[in-house]
């Protein structure tokens, strides 16, 4: 997980920069840098890998140095390949350092370009495969004497889902952009004479009102007066704009006041604030309203639910999948998505997906969403905000109402996956018309959730840290469950 951001404008535009990356920290803060093109066209790049806050460091080292920019790309790393250090860090550059590139994904066929490159004398500095990006288009750059044409050209030389935005020293105030990711890997936008890219909607969202999402294999070529996308055919693409909801601005978080030292801390004490809000909203009396962007008709035409996601998705897939087979006694099944996205679906007709992806962005479960939808399934995300690819790719969605969750760990946005889909569970028994005591009870105790969350919290203000320290320090941990409690 990565963050791509680039800026093209008529002044400076390196607080842009900052600000960008700033709001795609939260998708990796191993690392992060940038290079900016001067007024003299050289390359300024700045790096830092050495920090628990590096876009600050790049913040604090422009404005030592009060260089000014019009042009400039920038990233924020979550190692893959090669340690945390500034030699892996982006942006890379080129052999001939007129190429340099910010990357997200991951170059499959890694070994087969090295060698390729190494044959060609290119000497590779980083353990990156994004490096290996920059050389390749240098090369077929000098092979084809036109940049846009040695994109296209590399574009389908690399293998596997990749994004990326690169500058050349050669053409000033320009940045381009490319995404070999089925589900479209880049999102431009304008304003004020600025012109915006990035990999992530959410970066943009505190500087336009309307974005584009690219498709697989457009390139994208920002500069001061124009934002132009051309398709893998070499035609150019009228932009489709999408408004933005600024439901996921951090300003609009709840709760965000509070006196903590960690982000995470804050996430944590928000769950009672979420999960009411969640409630107010899906688990009234009028269980049967509570759905209204559900297609009610491919639901109870359904033979079979499928519960995906990655990592603790996963977790909370799992519990749905044991949920609905307990008190629906419908065959249910819980997939991780890095499988789902390539398995054929029996029946796909009358099966639904509820495919949960807090971020939105998780490249395995968008797959899966692809994959089950061309099918014929329909699939309902499960999501923390509507601007993400995994909503925009699936049938519905559903916002867990929480706000972004910046912390890399779960805390928030699991609470409230599981009341969502304890409330589709719930919402599914008034639709089938099943009523029983164990159904009103889960429906009494999930009512009330919001408060004994709070309890929780109270009461363990202290004591979270003292077992956490303790556990981090434990060489074995074993957790014990049966039935539910073990999902």
């Amino acid at each position: 997980m990565c963050g791509i951001f680039g800026c093209v404008g008529e002044s400076d535009v390196t607080n842009f920069l900052i600000d960008g990356l700033k709001r795609l920290e939260y998708r990796g803060y191993d690392s992060a840098g940038l290079c900016i093109q001067t007024e003299d066209g050289n390359i300024e790049v700045i790096k830092s890998s050495d920090s628990n806050y590096p876009v600050d460091v790049l913040r604090k080292s422009l404005e030592k140095s009060k260089i000014k920019s019009n042009s400039g790309i920038g990233h924020t790393r979550w190692a893959t390949h090669g340690p945390i250090n500034n030699i892996n860090a982006h942006p890379h550059f080129s052999y001939s350092n007129n190429i340099s590139i910010v990357h997200n994904g991951i170059v499959e066929n890694y070994d087969f370009l090295k060698k390729f490159l190494i044959r060609k004398g290119v000497i590779i500095k980083s353990q990156t495969d994004s490096e290996l990006i920059a050389h390749m288009i240098d090369l077929m750059l000098c092979s084809m004497g036109n940049l846009e044409s040695a994109i296209f050209s590399v574009s389908k030389m690399i293998e596997g889902n990749n994004t990326v935005a690169l500058m050349s020293k050669e053409i000033p105030d320009s940045i381009f952009g490319f995404s070999t990711d089925p589900s479209g890997g880049l999102v431009v936008g304008e304003k004020d004479n600025h012109r915006f890219l990035s990999s992530d909607s959410f970066a943009l969202e505190k500087f336009c009102q309307s974005v584009t999402f690219t498709n697989k294999d457009d390139l994208v070529i920002i500069t001061k007066d124009s934002l132009t996308i051309t398709d893998q055919n070499n035609l150019p693409r009228v932009p489709k704009n999408i408004n933005l909801n600024k439901e996921s601005d951090i300003s609009k978080n709840v709760n965000y006041d509070l006196q903590t030292d960690f982000i995470i801390e804050k996430e944590i004490s928000e769950q009672n604030h979420t999960l009411k809000k969640l409630i107010n909203k899906r688990m009234s009396d009028k269980s049967q309203d509570a759905f209204p962007e559900i297609n009610r008709h491919k639901l109870l035409s359904s033979k079979k639910i499928i519960f995906t996601g990655m990592g603790s998705s996963y977790n909370a897939a799992q519990y749905g999948s044991f949920l609905f087979e307990d008190l629906l006694e419908i065959d249910t099944k819980v997939e991780f998505s890095s499988e789902l996205k390539n398995k054929k679906i029996i029946d796909p007709q009358q099966t639904t997906v509820f495919a949960i992806t807090q971020s939105g962005e998780t490249a395995d479960t968008i797959e899966a969403i692809r994959n089950t939808k061309e099918q014929g399934a329909y699939v309902v995300s499960i999501v923390e905000e509507s601007n993400s690819k995994a909503a925009i790719n699936s049938d519905s969605y559903l916002l867990l109402e929480t706000g972004k969750e910046i912390s890399v760990a779960a805390t928030k946005t699991f609470s409230s996956t599981l009341l969502m889909i304890n409330s589709i569970c719930m919402y599914l028994a008034s639709l089938l018309e099943k009523d029983n005591l164990t159904i009103h009870k889960v429906k009494e105790d999930f009512t009330n959730i919001d408060n004994n969350v709070q309890k929780v919290l109270d009461c363990c203000d202290y004591d979270y840290l003292r077992v956490s320290k303790f556990i981090s320090e434990s060489e074995k941990v074993f957790f014990i469950g049966k039935n539910l409690l073990f999902q």
